[in-house]
């Protein structure tokens, strides 16, 4: 009897240690609480997250306003130019894109100075996007009246907006902006390597590539509250498909002074995104550059220049720690398809994720086209180890 109470006892024992730890465990690893206010958090509510998607070049050519025309209203309608890409948009909460022209009122004009239907930006922002980077080489192509009217047009639409500016006080007053989304706190940084050898009249400031400013740009983000930076270069040679030289050091520098992401634009086509490796304390850092999305919209259509890169990524905070990360990094490649007779522009989003009635439409030379650019696209972002895929 005196064998069984001892192995009675030695048994419950046990009994009580293994349902203590099925009590105990998951609390410490599968749903940790946290108390703060009153409330009680899980595991799950740990992380804050916003969705980021980049576009590139918006240009508006002479062909592209006249078939937005409508003869009976006397006005422009771009709408239907965006209505594949608007439930990408939908999915993201800060949707940035390069207006590379001007609301500069009539008589509109295109290429090499540029003034479009202030429909044009209108479209934009009812596609989705509610951010327009504005310092770009044909920033001051209707001059001093063209920079102040885009201005007061993208301010009477509430489109926010980074690159130029009135004056030395509207750009101190506007940048670097604060833009809080779900308890997050990003800036955008934008610049421009010149404006066509057009000078820039007074009080007129348009944010061009200086290192200078550029750090001392960033140091401000950082006071004013800003927990990730992101620098929207236009830079780059026109139609070269790969970074050059300067390009790169920039970046480095950028990087070197508290940048956390870099994109851009400018070449009409698509250069690689890729990790840069750069060193900074004898710490070797990896941060993302997307070289250049491409065209986003215009009615260029020689070789790589009718198609670009929406790049998409999420911002990720730790609500405890603080800790800040950019996670998720995917792209679309895009095409612009240009029917005739009438002659039209649509965006296709080329991704067999994406539904697009559109595709079916096409004629044996447009897929042609479409195939052409898309495996370009493909081949220049697609590369062993690199941790980015289509959405």
């Amino acid at each position: 009897m005196g064998l069984d109470k001892y192995y009675r006892k030695h048994i419950i024992r046990i009994i009580l240690i293994v349902l203590c730890f099925l009590l105990i465990y998951p609390l410490q690893h599968f749903s940790f609480f946290h108390h703060q206010k009153g409330i009680f958090y899980t595991e799950n509510d740990s992380t804050v997250s916003i969705t980021v998607i980049f576009a590139g070049d918006a240009m508006v050519h002479s062909t592209q306003y006249k078939s937005a025309y409508i003869d009976s209203l006397d006005a422009y309608n771009f709408n239907p130019v965006f209505q594949y890409i608007k439930p990408l948009l939908a999915e993201s909460d800060l949707n940035i894109v390069n207006l590379e022209t001007t609301l500069g009122d009539r008589p509109f004009s295109g290429f090499p100075n540029f003034s479009s239907p202030d429909a044009f930006a209108y479209a934009l922002k009812l596609a989705g996007f509610n951010y327009f980077a504005l310092a770009n080489n044909h920033s001051v192509d209707k001059g001093k009246n063209g920079i102040i009217r885009t201005l007061d047009v993208l301010n009477e639409y509430e489109i926010k907006s980074t690159g130029t500016y009135r004056d030395s006080a509207d750009r101190t007053s506007r940048y670097p902006e604060i833009i809080e989304i779900n308890n997050i706190k990003t800036s955008l940084l934008n610049y421009t390597y010149g404006t066509n050898g057009i000078e820039v009249p007074e009080p007129i400031i348009v944010n061009l590539i200086d290192t200078t400013q550029i750090s001392s740009d960033i140091k401000e983000a950082r006071l004013r509250g800003a927990e990730v930076v992101m620098v929207y270069f236009h830079w780059g040679n026109e139609y070269e498909r790969t970074p050059n030289v300067h390009q790169k050091r920039i970046a480095e520098y950028t990087f070197l002074k508290g940048a956390d992401i870099i994109i851009g634009s400018h070449p009409h086509v698509v250069q690689p995104v890729e990790l840069f490796e750069y060193e900074q304390d004898s710490i070797t850092y990896k941060k993302w550059v997307a070289w250049s999305l491409g065209n986003f919209v215009s009615n260029q259509r020689d070789k790589y220049t009718d198609g670009g890169i929406m790049i998409k990524f999420k911002i990720k905070k730790n609500i405890y720690n603080q800790n800040i990360s950019i996670t998720d990094m995917t792209y679309i490649p895009t095409w612009v398809h240009r029917p005739q007779n009438p002659t039209r522009y649509f965006i296709l989003p080329i991704s067999a994720s994406v539904p697009n009635d559109s595709l079916s439409a096409l004629n044996t030379n447009e897929k042609n086209d479409l195939l052409f650019i898309s495996k370009a696209i493909r081949s220049q972002i697609n590369r062993d180890s690199l941790p980015i895929f289509e959405w």
